[in-house]
């Protein structure tokens, strides 16, 4: 019972910790060119949140027109890159699995 309640104290204080970082979905237009900072409203207490927006970022038309060739999540507290997304990789692949199942209609 007791390395029950120090290993739920433990996740308990994991799960604390990471959410309280906060996230930022910088984007960049092309390959060489810049990353963009995050814009009002894309910075996240949650890492899936975070995961979420760069996916948005990446894939989805919408203001950005989905024209990202990479974006990644950047820890913003101390600036440590968390995960980086290659827009142009993920959007390939959603147009070749588009064209099977299209294919097989």
């Amino acid at each position: 019972m007791k390395t029950f309640r120090y290993a739920v104290g433990l996740a308990g204080l994991l799960v604390a910790s990471h959410a309280m970082a906060q996230y930022g979905v910088w984007t960049k237009k092309s390959a060489n060119g810049s990353w963009v900072a995050p814009r009002t409203g894309f910075t996240s207490l949650v890492l899936s949140q975070a995961e979420i927006n760069a996916f948005r970022e990446c894939v989805l038309p919408g203001r950005s027109g989905g024209d990202n060739s990479a974006t990644k999540i950047v820890e913003t507290a101390t600036g440590k890159e968390v995960k980086l997304l290659d827009c142009e990789a993920m959007r390939a692949e959603r147009k070749a699995e588009q064209d099977r199942l299209n294919a097989k209609k």
